[in-house]
């Protein structure tokens, strides 16, 4: 293989810059014409009750008592600044019921498993574990 050339670089980069301005171009005018996610793999996927779709959904009731536990905080629990700030803002958009963001609409529904979840979901490894993709809040004890 031939060492790429400056002059060859310009000539890949000219012609990626020129395919990426053309996929840009066509994506404006794209229209799907049925959904393609349930094409391929997941085409026909049934269970034992006929379909793959099920209710999911919980009460307002539930989302409001979750939503309150995730913007509270423990009596004495020192909160840096920010992290209040964080949860104020969350706390504020749950109240307004509209602008909920993908992390808060993952923590609902995470809160809303409730008790048999919190079972299997105990201890340090599991809050390392959810706290890849949620907020966990700790405060060490120092002596």
């Amino acid at each position: 293989m031939t060492p790429a050339t400056p002059a060859t670089l310009d000539a890949w980069k000219s012609e990626w810059v020129a395919h990426l301005d053309a996929e840009f171009e066509a994506a404006k005018t794209y229209r799907p014409e049925k959904p393609d996610w349930l094409e391929g793999r997941w085409k026909g996927l049934r269970t034992e009750r006929g379909t793959a779709v099920t209710d999911t959904g919980v009460t307002r009731d539930t989302l409001a008592r979750v939503g309150a536990a995730l913007t509270s905080r423990p009596e004495g629990f020192r909160v840096h600044a920010t992290v209040q700030r964080f949860l104020d803002a969350r706390r504020k958009v749950l109240d307004d019921g509209a602008g909920v963001d993908w992390s808060t609409a993952e923590a609902l529904a995470l809160g809303s498993l409730g008790p048999p979840a919190t079972r299997r979901l105990r201890g340090g490894a599991s809050a390392l574990a959810i706290a890849t993709k949620s907020s966990v809040a700790i405060w060490p004890s120092l002596p």
